[in-house]
Formats: C-alpha cells, structure tokens, sequence
C-alpha cells in the first residue's frame, strides 16, 4: 500500500528551469570556468617566474663554481711552478750535482707525491745529457718523445710549456 509520506524521491532531484536554483546553477557554470581559466593563468605565471629565477640562480652559481675552479688550478700550477724552481735552484747552485738535485728532488717524487719522476738534463753544444734522475723513467723519455722536449726547450718555448708537457696538459 503505497503511502504519500512527501514529495517522490525523483521530485526532490528535479528542479524546474524556471525556478531560481536552475538558474543560480546557470551562473556558477560560467563563474567556474572563469576561475578555474585564472587559476591556470596564475599558476603558469608563478612557474615562469619560478623558472627564469631559478635558471638565473644556475647561471650565477655556475659563473662562481667556474671561478673557484680557476683559482684552484691557478694555485697548482704556481705550487707546481714553486716545487720545481725550488728543484733547479738547488740544481743550479751545485752546479748540478747529481746528490744535492736528488736530495732536493726526492721531497717531491713518490707514488703519492706531486711528480712520479724528476730528471736533470745538461743540454749544450754536445747534446743533451741526463745529470740525474729521481723516481721512475718519465713517460717522455720511456716513449721516445724527450728529444722533441728538449729541442723544444732549446727553440724558445718556455719553461712553463715544457713542465705542462711533463704533466700532460
């Protein structure tokens, strides 16, 4: 027996076009879309502007990686420079005594030293002769190219080229 207890459950769903939650409804669906479009603008916005800041952070932390990495490689090369004029000073005072240039060779020549190996030539008028030698054979000489070093040497290049040859730069 059916019993009239209020509206039907499809009544309560159902709204007339004319009535004013219909078109209270009409709006919102424009207004949402408005929204959400402004939304997305906004956001967009913020990770354009998230990105430019972060790429020029990138760039300015490079820049200064870069410049730390200069002066690194500034400072080794003048540690470097320093130890072997230290070497040829001594070379030079004893007027290249084998013993006094391997004493002052050794402090830098080892496995876990700067140089794996040091010699001290005499280059003249008879040729190129090697003084002394501390550590093992340098790669130069071991690959027959320790000539063409040395005429290098003789032909004007600086000291400097010849020990970025010996480090293989």
């Amino acid at each position: 027996m059916p019993t009239s207890d209020g509206p039907s459950p499809d009544a309560l769903t159902s709204t007339p076009s004319g009535s004013a939650e219909g078109s209270v409804r009409r709006r919102l669906v424009p207004l949402s879309v408005v929204v959400l479009v402004v939304g997305l603008l906004l956001s967009a916005g913020v990770a354009w502007a998230v990105a430019a800041s972060n790429e020029r952070d990138e760039q300015r932390l490079l820049g200064v990686q870069v410049e730390q990495g200069r002066a690194y490689v500034a400072s080794v090369v003048q540690n470097l420079t320093l130890r072997l004029a230290a070497t040829a000073e001594v070379a030079s005072a004893t007027g290249a005594a084998p013993a006094s240039f391997d004493a002052a060779a050794s402090r830098d020549v080892g496995s876990h030293e700067v140089f794996a190996s040091l010699s001290l030539w005499r280059v003249g008028s008879h040729g190129r002769v090697e003084v002394a030698a501390v550590g093992g054979t340098p790669e130069a000489a071991a690959t027959g190219q320790l000539p063409d070093l040395l005429a290098r040497h003789e032909n004007g290049v600086g000291a400097s080229d010849v020990v970025s040859y010996l480090l293989g730069r």
